[in-house]
């Protein structure tokens, strides 16, 4: 059976994701994206509705809670 990796990160805004002071963050995400995307081993990243990222999803109740998540073959091939 084949295994995949599946790594999540889970953050707090200081500042709620609109903030201005998070414009940089939030603007960089798409090409942070695309660089996972194009990278060998990558198999899938969560995203929401509304986003091409999972800036959108709520999972928790506190809406300067964010995540992400994405699935690479390897750990290897994550850490590059």
């Amino acid at each position: 059976m084949k295994h995949h990796l599946a790594q999540i990160n889970i953050g707090r805004f200081r500042l709620p994701p609109e903030n201005p002071a998070n414009a940089d963050f939030m603007s960089a995400l798409d090409g942070v994206n695309t660089i996972a995307e194009s990278s060998p081993g990558f198999i899938w990243r969560l995203k929401g509705e509304g986003s091409n990222n999972a800036t959108d999803i709520r999972a928790f109740d506190d809406p300067m809670m964010a995540l992400n998540m994405s699935v690479w073959e390897s750990v290897e091939q994550l850490a590059a």
